[in-house]
């Protein structure tokens, strides 16, 4: 566990590094950004430099504070979720956990480190009872906020912490760590760092998936004769989703970026960017066939479509409806 395991993010490891080296901890973080972009592991990091006993801007991995940081032992660093929370009682775990916790003064370091995951779904109630931890913390206490978008986050809470946004990593970096992690081929490497689009915790999962390949097939069958296909002829590709449904959302990403490939063509970008290079040929004859603005309401529609499945309605039906809104008259 090192900054050298994270992909990308230099400013913020730099930020972090100079942080612990010069003393300037601040008492509180926002980390945010998509899933697989590390925001966990740079949290426990961050956590692990400020506990090392070698005093160095990064952990030593030798020491004893160190090796419990590694195995999330240390008593000094909370880990919370409020996903963890019993049902309908997340205020009250919020208070326990935290609030009641941080007046507890660290056992054995100088600061006591309090990750806390997926904050976004903190409700509104559950961020004011942290807030005034952060308005007014104990001097050793450091909290660490990780969210999907900051946006998600109550404008007094992101205020008061320092805004540590994960960017996009280049594919490059991508595809090298895939083939040294992963041992997947060159070309396979490439393919999967184009439609991860700079997120290496979606390649790393798509690089060990079987079923990912056949995923990316059947979309692009799908897709590339939506323009002639009747309605019912929908229906296999719907079926073979919907018998994979815990991976509709990688179906929707799959589609967004074929979108995505018919913008890029539109507006005569290099065939070297495209997700879909093995498909330039159909690429730019449905491009052809389609507006700006067509594109632009099928990539609403698969946003619409990520909502109704978060809302639990029928799956069925939703992939349907955005099928439907996908077909336009030839241009």
């Amino acid at each position: 566990m090192s900054y050298n395991d994270i992909l990308g993010q230099d400013d913020i490891k730099t930020h972090l590094k100079n942080a612990v080296s010069l003393g300037k901890i601040s008492h509180a973080y926002l980390f945010a950004g998509e899933d697989g972009m590390g925001k966990f592991e740079m949290a426990r990091t961050f956590a692990a430099s400020l506990m090392c006993e070698a005093g160095g801007s990064e952990m030593c991995g030798e020491c004893r504070s160190c090796r419990q940081a590694a195995s999330r032992n240390h008593p000094d660093i909370i880990y919370f979720d409020p996903d963890d929370a019993p049902d309908n009682k997340q205020a009250e775990y919020t208070r326990e956990k935290i609030v009641g916790d941080i007046l507890v003064r660290p056992y054995q370091s100088e600061y006591k480190v309090y990750i806390i995951q997926n904050a976004h779904k903190m409700r509104e109630i559950s961020q004011n009872i942290i807030l005034k931890s952060i308005e007014e913390p104990p001097e050793y206490v450091v909290l660490i906020l990780l969210a999907d978008k900051k946006e998600s986050m109550l404008q007094t809470i992101r205020s008061r912490c320092v805004d540590m946004t994960f960017r996009p990593v280049k594919k490059e970096l991508i595809e090298s760590f895939l083939m040294r992690k992963c041992e997947v081929p060159d070309y396979r490497a490439k393919e999967i760092a184009a439609f991860s689009f700079g997120n290496p915790g979606a390649a790393e999962k798509a690089a060990v998936d079987e079923e990912f390949k056949e995923r990316k097939d059947l979309i692009s069958r799908l897709l590339s004769g939506i323009y002639d296909r009747e309605s019912y002829e929908w229906i296999p590709f719907i079926d073979k989703m919907l018998s994979d449904d815990d991976n509709l959302n990688e179906y929707f990403d799959l589609m967004e970026d074929w979108f995505r490939d018919l913008l890029l063509n539109k507006i005569g970008a290099s065939e070297s960017k495209l997700c879909y290079d093995n498909q330039v040929l159909k690429i730019r004859e449905c491009a052809q066939r389609v507006l700006f603005s067509d594109i632009d309401n099928s990539l609403r529609a698969v946003t619409r479509a990520r909502r109704a499945l978060a809302a639990n309605v029928d799956k069925g039906l939703i992939i349907f409806n955005m099928l439907a809104s996908f077909s336009v008259k030839d241009n």
